[in-house]
């Protein structure tokens, strides 16, 4: 692959992945509440498990996909996932939904 498409991508992504945080910095993007599942507002573990697991699993098929590009010239089309990317992620959904039904039927939301 050529470098000025290589530097494009990476530009595309520089500029996307800017242009959302000042947004979050100027408040523009609402995040109060994200984390939390009760009324008085303190985080929930299995949100944040969420949160985290859901970022990492953005940015490591994000590197798969750079790194196909660099080597795969012809080809112009998304990598398959990892297997192990989609049992993290699904199990980390998992997690929330257990937990999530779990502080419903207690009455706890």
């Amino acid at each position: 692959m050529r470098w000025y498409v290589t530097a494009t991508i990476y530009a595309v992504y520089g500029v996307l992945f800017a242009m959302v945080f000042m947004r979050l910095l100027r408040g523009e993007i609402r995040t109060s509440g994200m984390l939390s599942s009760d009324r008085n507002g303190a985080p929930s573990p299995e949100r944040v498990q969420l949160l985290i697991a859901s970022l990492f699993a953005m940015a490591a098929y994000g590197f798969d996909t750079l790194s196909q590009f660099q080597t795969v010239r012809a080809e112009a089309r998304l990598p398959e996932p990892s297997t192990w990317l989609v049992a993290a992620l699904g199990g980390s959904n998992a997690l929330y939904l257990v937990s999530k039904i779990g502080r419903t039927l207690t009455g706890r939301t």
